[in-house]
């Protein structure tokens, strides 16, 4: 399956479903992929305890957003980059509470390794 097709996020969406978030407070996380082979991709991840994964955007002001790039997004998802590295370049820029994202960090980690789990599946 294709990388960000509505497959593949309908599959991501039920990997992170089981992602624990904790105490942390509720957030929505915005990730707009820029330039894919079919367009742009836009899709949510609402974390409030757990993670739902959501395709499209949300109208919460408080959201923070992630904007990359296809080829930013795959270096990403197939660990050659890590999000680090990515917003230190200037090719994954943040848009809102940059704390928030610091918070979040240990989910992001779970919620990458439950993705791992579509690697081999994915074509990119």
């Amino acid at each position: 399956m294709r990388f960000l097709s509505p497959e593949w996020l309908t599959a991501a969406a039920t990997l992170v479903k089981d992602v624990e978030a904790g105490t942390l407070p509720a957030v929505t996380v915005v990730q707009r992929v820029t330039g894919g082979p079919t367009g742009d991709v836009i899709y949510q991840m609402v974390i409030d305890g757990s993670v739902s994964l959501v395709i499209g955007d949300t109208s919460d002001p408080d959201a923070v957003i992630l904007t990359e790039s296809w080829d930013t997004a795959a270096a990403i998802n197939t660990a050659r980059l890590t999000p680090h590295e990515a917003v230190l370049s200037g090719l994954l820029v943040v848009t809102g509470d940059r704390f928030v994202i610091s918070e979040l960090a240990p989910v992001f980690a779970s919620i990458a390794n439950a993705l791992s789990a579509l690697r081999p599946a994915t074509t990119f």
